[in-house]
């Protein structure tokens, strides 16, 4: 049976879930998440406190150039961070695709770049979030889905599955992929990465989650249409890189 990242992880106040798509009453047990300092106009830097049993942090968290609807949504990255899965992983602005029985994979892009496109077309995939996921690396490298979701019309499922693929999105009306090498991949995901606090997420611990993850997981350049030929493309390369299938 999958396991679930947010069952070690909720927020509080439950707010901060109110709008993702995430059913609150899946936790276990309760991060809380508890406001030391607001942020102001003036100073737009705002100090919370992380606790789970005894364990807790505090961290102050930046809302320059961020609008008041983004702040439930960066709470959450955090809690998700300090929670003992994020305490292994990398959080990345990214979508989350499981093929059932076979693994998943992580398609990466700027705002606007494919994500949320990719995971429509996908319709035999589980979409795991169209907007930010863990991958942990590891002897099994894993993603897990999170409940932040963009504009995708599928509701992030609460697993984690295998990391068969790091894939770098780019739109094109001639489908294809091509491998990428581990040093253009480590670029292109650390560009991706949530810059979250300190506090939460040392920048050299990150960087050494990242190299891991290029080292263990391919790396390719997908290219594709905003056309069924998407979730083809991306059937193909399963069959014949990621899983290939029996003759």
């Amino acid at each position: 049976m999958p396991t679930r990242i947010l069952d070690s992880v909720s927020a509080e106040p439950a707010e901060l879930l109110d709008g993702l798509g995430w059913p609150v009453e899946r936790a276990i047990e309760s991060i809380q998440v508890e406001v030391v300092r607001a942020a102001t106009p003036e100073h737009p830097r705002e100090r919370i406190r992380l606790s789970l049993g005894a364990r807790a942090i505090e961290a102050e968290v930046d809302y320059s150039d961020r609008e008041p609807h983004q702040i439930g949504s960066i709470r959450l990255q955090c809690a998700i961070a300090f929670s003992e899965a994020g305490q292994r992983g990398l959080l990345v602005h990214g979508a989350g695709l499981a093929l059932p029985d076979r693994g998943a994979v992580v398609a990466l892009a700027p705002s606007g770049g494919g994500k949320s496109t990719l995971s429509n077309l996908s319709t035999r995939f589980v979409g795991l979030s169209d907007e930010t996921v863990l991958l942990c690396p590891g002897p099994t490298p894993s993603i897990s889905a999170t409940p932040l979701r963009s504009s995708s019309e599928k509701v992030p499922a609460p697993r984690t599955d295998p990391l068969r693929a790091l894939l770098f999105l780019e739109k094109s009306l001639e489908p294809h992929f091509e491998p990428l090498p581990a040093s253009a991949a480590l670029k292109l995901l650390l560009a991706q990465g949530y810059k979250l606090p300190a506090e939460l997420a040392p920048t050299a611990q990150l960087f050494k989650r990242a190299a891991q993850l290029v080292a263990q997981v391919p790396a390719y350049r997908f290219a594709f249409p905003k056309s069924p030929a998407g979730q083809e493309l991306l059937l193909r390369l399963f069959d014949e890189k990621l899983d290939p299938k029996d003759p």
